[in-house]
């Protein structure tokens, strides 16, 4: 989808939330062809402290970085401007524990790093053709800081109107405390099945389930190809799927090359890490961008909308309806964990949509696409 920011947001009610002296920086995985090869990688740093200079260290496998952060600026961090980054986990790599990808990063109001201080963490990926100037398609994910270590996650990511050899789905995770973590990811659709690498460092057991252990700082991905030939159950077999986890670790999840352009035959890429079930919310208030809505009188087809997810069974969901009401107002839907509802918003005259679940907490997908510009 040509000149077009994908905004991706996974769970976020407010960026104040993202705000953390520590931050997590996991994986993305990248299908390279076409348009869709990864270029540019930055990391964007701020801090709302503005009494003095933030110190602020950056960790990866083979070392650490320090920067100084003045008050009312920011540091713009290159990770990479191709595959071969600490970012981008590439399709030989999936299904295998790396122990090269990954960042954290902390900030201090000290040079000598023991007086922990807020900052915001937000991730930027461009992807475009292999070796031209051209940038296609692009990402903006906040990083959740403290809030995005967990134990128990429901995933999601963009719907699909198209196969064809250009889409793809994934998850990354990330370990972040010593010692072995084992990971499981159930619920998934039935029929599903999974883009191969080079090494099998998972099992899938009789009822679909995908597990795996991994060490503190290692990183593991797996993806769902949408070829044509594909089985139809991987459009949607990542959503509302049950990651759970003996040890806290952070989560990425969604789309390379998703189809997003009801118009043509777009893409885009769609990714955000995403928070544990503790810390998800049950208000919600989605407003559009500029993308178009209804197009060809078809309700589906719009590059904007939410995802509700359901945590767990008998949540009940209602849409623009006051707190007070609920007692005497039917739930818009009642869904069981792991289903998913899907929102749109040319159903509603201001255009905007505010969800309200009951007492049981829900996660939120939010795709929005700015209109082309000429």
């Amino acid at each position: 989808m040509r000149n077009l920011i994908l905004l991706f947001l996974f769970f976020l009610p407010l960026l104040s939330h993202s705000q953390s002296y520590i931050h997590y920086i996991g994986p993305v995985h990248s299908k390279q062809n076409q348009t869709l090869y990864v270029r540019e990688q930055m990391l964007y740093i701020t801090s709302p402290y503005e009494e003095g200079d933030v110190y602020v260290r950056i960790t990866s496998y083979d070392g650490t970085e320090f920067f100084t952060l003045s008050p009312n600026e920011s540091i713009s961090y290159t990770i990479g401007n191709n595959a071969n980054s600490k970012l981008i986990i590439t399709t030989d790599e999936l299904g295998e524990n790396l122990d090269d990808k990954g960042y954290k990063v902390e900030a201090f109001k000290d040079n000598a790093h023991t007086d922990p201080v807020s900052i915001f963490a937000e991730l930027r990926v461009q992807a475009g053709n292999q070796n031209g100037n051209q940038r296609m398609q692009s990402n903006s994910s906040f990083i959740k800081g403290d809030l995005a270590p967990g134990k128990s996650f429901r995933l999601g990511h963009g719907k699909f109107d198209r196969f064809d050899q250009y889409r793809r789905v994934f998850v990354t995770f990330m370990a972040v405390e010593s010692g072995i973590t084992n990971v499981s990811i159930s619920d998934l659709r039935e029929g599903w099945d999974h883009v191969l690498g080079t090494e099998v460092e998972y099992e899938i057991d009789a009822s679909g389930n995908y597990t795996f252990f991994f060490t503190e700082n290692e990183t593991h991905a797996l993806a769902l190809e949408l070829n044509n030939g594909s089985p139809p159950q991987n459009s949607d077999a990542l959503i509302g799927a049950l990651v759970t986890s003996d040890k806290n670790i952070v989560v990425n999840v969604g789309y390379w090359g998703g189809a997003n352009a009801w118009a043509g035959g777009g893409r885009d890429i769609g990714f955000d890490q995403i928070k544990p079930s503790g810390n998800i919310s049950n208000e919600y208030i989605f407003l559009p961008a500029a993308g178009d809505h209804n197009i060809g009188g078809n309700l589906e087809s719009t590059p904007e909308y939410a995802i509700l997810v359901a945590a767990e069974s008998n949540t009940k969901i209602w849409l623009h309806t006051n707190v007070s009401d609920t007692a005497s107002v039917a739930a818009d839907y009642t869904l069981d964990a792991g289903e998913y509802q899907i929102v749109y918003f040319e159903k509603y005259d201001n255009k905007h949509i505010y969800v309200l679940s009951m007492v049981i907490k829900i996660w939120v997908v939010m795709i929005l696409v700015p209109k082309l510009l000429p």
